[in-house]
This record gives structure tokens, C-alpha cells and sequence, in this order.
């Protein structure tokens, strides 16, 4: 990497316009912080794409165990809605 760098600053010398060598380096180094940047953000979506993916996932089923718990609990304690008989007294008021 360093010799690929110093030969970057090198051409860059060279082919700027006299009284405009720090504007051009100050460029350049733009240029290469703005492709780590990218690098960085785009290695950082490749990466961690895929553990979103699965904490989504485990979200989910936690979610749905978790519901799925709390139904059967309702059932054994006799309050579940749509299991539970209603008592004769309030078929009468509805």
C-alpha cells in the first residue's frame, strides 16, 4: 500500500499546476478518505446484513414462543377467551 501511495503523491506533484501542489495533495487525500469511507460502510452491510437477518429471526420466534406460552397458561387457569365456557348468567345480559 505504501508504495501505490507514494506514487500517487508522486503523479500528483508532478502533474499539478505550479502554486497548486498542496490543493491537489489536499484532493487527493479527500479522494482516498472518501473510498475508505465507502469501503468501510459497504464492508460494514456485508457483514452485519446477515446478523440482523438472524436476530430478526430469533426475535420472531421468541415472540411467537412466548405468545404461544402465555395462551396455554391462560387455558390451564380456565381464563382463556375463546376456550372457556361463559357462565349462563352472562349469555343472558348480551
Amino acid at each position: 500500500m505504501a508504495p501505490l501511495l507514494s506514487a500517487a503523491y508522486l503523479r500528483t506533484s508532478a502533474l499539478a499546476p505550479a502554486g497548486s501542489v498542496t490543493e491537489a495533495s489536499a484532493f487527493l487525500v479527500a479522494a482516498l478518505d472518501v473510498g475508505c469511507a465507502a469501503g468501510t460502510a459497504a464492508a460494514g452491510l456485508t457483514l452485519t446484513a446477515p446478523c440482523y437477518l438472524l436476530g430478526n429471526a430469533a426475535c420472531l420466534v421468541l415472540l411467537a414462543a412466548r405468545h404461544i406460552g402465555q395462551h396455554r397458561a391462560r387455558r390451564l387457569r380456565g381464563t382463556d377467551r375463546i376456550s372457556a365456557p361463559m357462565p349462563a348468567r352472562q349469555y343472558a345480559r348480551r
